[in-house]
């Protein structure tokens, strides 16, 4: 047997479509990934159930991960797939339920909030320190030994000590770091969610708040917008700027000192058409002016549904039936990202896999309206 993962098959169009033995290297002997958890909670409940706590610390660790690596060149393969490494994931989960106003035959209101946190980390690598991954234009997503999962891998700024970005006195553009770096990191601080219901008789209206907090995304999509000037952010692109951080030597990369020994601050103006398209500091750029903060406020959904009342299904074959309206991505807000790019960084270009956070020119998010009429028997 093979045990290939996909196809042993790499298929080429053209003229003539064709189909020819695949460079990677399968293994016959490739096992399950095995996965080992501990899990603690606790479900609280007072004041006739009017408050609820729930609390989950989970610990997960995976063994026997299965990687694709680089082939000794003399099996005639480039690449081959392998169990190796190991990773931990370490998380808590908090959910709060409220009955501010409970009333059978009147309004009644019910929250429920969820509160998630994780962290990972990658522990071994057989013996590997990295693996790199595919990612998009010229960056990758890469797997480090003591760090966390699928870091943003790619040309980075220049920057001294105190992390300042170093600036050319020559141009008053950023300088880059001779080494490719991990310059973010797509996973989140925390997630928190908040559903609302209010309930008057018959009807019940229903909202669904949702935040996540941290997590970085290289976006292709942003930094196109920018660098061609077609978003509102780049108007003025004649007006002179001075760009945040010190002067640096193109040569060492290292900050310029006064006489005091202290770096300068940098004092050379730039206009926006340098600092957003020509090598600035904007996406036009090294690869880090494209990463952005991925905070996200959004209100998910809101629905409203009326209960139609038996007495309406008397002589009907239903025994209960509801109308409802629904709406699904009506709002959000992402403060990090340039106001007028209107950019939802709620996308993943490369899918679910190994690469998080890349929006390589996504399709928009899209508002979503629902009418639903259900009868049951």
């Amino acid at each position: 047997g093979t045990g290939s993962i996909g196809s042993p098959y790499t298929s080429s169009a053209g003229t003539y479509n064709s189909v020819t033995l695949s460079n990677l290297l399968t293994n016959a002997n490739l096992k399950p990934e095995f996965i080992t958890e501990l899990e603690l909670g606790s479900e609280l409940q007072f004041f006739d159930n009017r408050i609820g706590i729930d609390f989950t610390y989970y610990s997960k660790k995976s063994t026997s991960q299965i990687f694709e690596v680089t082939a000794a060149p003399s099996s005639g393969y480039t690449t081959q797939i392998l169990n190796l490494g190991k990773a931990t994931n370490k998380g808590i989960e908090i959910a709060l339920s409220l009955s501010p106003i409970r009333n059978p035959k009147g309004f009644n209101w019910d929250i429920s909030t969820v509160f998630t946190r994780n962290r990972n980390v990658i522990n071994d690598l057989g013996g590997y320190t990295q693996f790199v991954y595919g990612g998009a234009n010229g960056t990758s997503s890469v797997h480090i030994v003591g760090q966390p999962y699928g870091l943003i891998y790619g040309a980075a700024y220049a920057r001294d000590d105190a992390g300042e970005i170093l600036i050319d006195p020559n141009t008053g553009k950023p300088l880059t770091s001779g080494a490719l770096k991990a310059i973010g990191n797509p996973n989140p601080d925390f997630i928190l969610g908040l559903t609302n219901n209010f309930t008057y008789k018959n009807f019940t209206l229903s909202a669904l708040f949702d935040w996540k907090k941290g997590g970085q995304l290289y976006s292709n999509t942003v930094g196109q917008m920018l660098s061609r000037g077609v978003t509102k952010d780049t108007e003025n692109r004649e007006f002179q700027i001075v760009s945040p951080g010190v002067l640096g030597n193109a040569s060492t990369l290292k900050p310029l000192l006064d006489a005091n020994g202290k770096t300068i601050p940098n004092n050379v103006a730039i206009s926006y058409e340098d600092h957003f398209f020509n090598n600035g500091l904007g996406p036009g750029g090294v690869d880090e002016g494209s990463i952005f903060d991925a905070t996200v406020y959004r209100l998910r959904e809101v629905s409203l549904a009326y209960s139609i009342p038996k007495n309406f299904l008397k002589g009907t074959p239903f025994g209960s039936g509801s109308i409802s309206v629904s709406g699904r991505n009506l709002f959000y807000y992402a403060p990090n990202f340039p106001k007028y790019t209107n950019f939802d960084p709620e996308v993943s270009s490369l899918g679910v896999g190994n690469s998080q956070g890349y929006d390589n020119l996504a399709v928009p998010t899209t508002k979503r309206f629902g009418f639903n009429l259900r009868f049951s028997f």
